[in-house]
């Protein structure tokens, strides 16, 4: 038995009604501010000095949610995996 496609109207309607759903339990006041971005990379460049180390490599995925998704302070769960190199100044 063959399935029929959905047009993009139905999909647009699913989709609202997913956000009507969800987005009263989302906290839109949680932020990451300047400051607390800026303690973060210091923390990392600490503890690469500490080390010795001169660079690092920092990466995440919507799976998993450490190292650039900390130090950001930014979680996308729609991105691929993805890495950033740290200096450590």
């Amino acid at each position: 038995m063959a399935r029929a496609r959905l047009g993009v109207k139905d999909m647009g309607r699913i989709a609202g009604r997913i956000v009507d759903k969800a987005i009263g339990g989302i906290d839109f006041s949680v932020r990451v501010t300047g400051a607390d971005f800026q303690r973060r990379w210091r923390t990392v460049q600490t503890a690469m000095k500490e080390k010795g180390y001169d660079l690092a490599y920092a990466c995440g995925s919507e799976v998993d949610r450490s190292d650039v998704a900390w130090l950001a302070g930014f979680y996308d769960p729609i991105v691929e995996r993805y890495a950033v190199l740290l200096p450590v100044s």
